[in-house]
């Protein structure tokens, strides 16, 4: 054990004198440690070495702003048209056809009468029946009379007639209709480019409305 220890010392020490250039003389081999300036006088230019810092390569993403832009109302009738001029200068697809379905309204009523006293007399009839009603004060056809309810649907205003009929004071009742339901149709290009907007513009004087920014519905 103490030959293998004493030889291990031997061999660091030789191999660390090579290391230091001791040794190249007497074993004609040079050692190739980190010591070797003939490699500084090999190098040509050094002082144009420039060190870079890797840089990340940035790209600027440039989006095209858009605008939702639509034309309308339209009707049933109207709309089959707008569409086929819409599709000349943009593909199906890039819009939307809104349709919106305005209710109707109905009310039960009672009158007219043939003036303020007429009327003033028939309220205090249905008053004793207990069934709500408002004098309509408007202007037109229906002044000097009574609504005994206002209805979105016509199923409805026929029921309630039904109803009031059966008492006396209200047997003259009938539905009159207020408004008509109807339905209307809104042409929407949601993301409306720049070239998109001029072709919509190019559009007016025919069956297509101009079109407009989108409203909140």
């Amino acid at each position: 054990m103490r030959f293998v220890v004493a030889f291990l010392l031997v061999a660091n020490l030789v191999f660390w004198a090579w290391t230091q250039g001791a040794l190249d003389r007497v074993l004609g081999v040079r050692s190739m440690g980190d010591r070797e300036p003939e490699r500084m006088a090999r190098e040509v230019r050094p002082e144009a070495v420039t060190v870079m810092v890797p840089q990340m390569a940035s790209s600027a993403v440039v989006t095209e702003e858009t605008t939702c832009l639509e034309s309308g109302p339209y009707s049933p009738t109207e709309v089959a048209q707008a569409e086929v001029g819409l599709s000349s200068v943009l593909s199906p697809g890039l819009w939307a056809n809104l349709r919106q379905d305005r209710p109707g309204q109905w009310v039960v009523y009672l009158g007219p009468f043939s003036d303020q006293d007429a009327l003033a007399r028939k309220e205090e009839e249905v008053k004793r029946t207990r069934v709500p009603y408002e004098a309509i004060n408007e202007r037109g056809e229906l002044d000097y009379g009574l609504s005994l309810g206002r209805f979105g649907r016509l199923s409805e205003a026929n029921a309630a007639l039904d109803q009031f009929s059966q008492q006396a004071a209200l047997r003259n009742a009938r539905v009159v209709n207020l408004v008509q339901p109807t339905t209307a149709h809104v042409l929407r290009v949601d993301a409306a480019s720049g070239a998109v907007a001029q072709r919509l513009q190019s559009l007016r004087g025919t069956a297509v409305k101009a079109f407009i920014p989108c409203q909140e519905r």
